[in-house]
């Protein structure tokens, strides 16, 4: 099985140099533990960096018993996350 490299850089204005990368090398498991393996990634993501919805707020639909976004979820990286403390 071949690794999934997944990459974020901030753009020039927005927070340059901040970069968040991650291979996820699939051992087996199946579909479980590949949500946790990017729930894992996300989370790394969500903590380095400040994002923001793309495009007007998404109507919620139904996929089989969970909701989600229409188009996907779209966000855009605007720069490094503050600090906390």
């Amino acid at each position: 099985m071949a690794a999934t490299v997944l990459a974020l850089a901030c753009p020039a204005g927005a927070g340059a140099g901040v970069h968040v990368a991650a291979t996820i090398h699939p051992v087996g498991g199946g579909a479980t533990f590949a949500q946790m393996e990017m729930q894992v990634v996300l989370r790394r993501i969500a903590e380095r960096v400040a994002l923001e919805p793309v495009g007007d707020p998404e109507p919620i639909r139904r996929r089989a018993i969970a909701l989600v976004p229409a188009r996907g979820g779209e966000v855009r990286v605007v720069g490094p996350r503050a600090a906390a403390g």
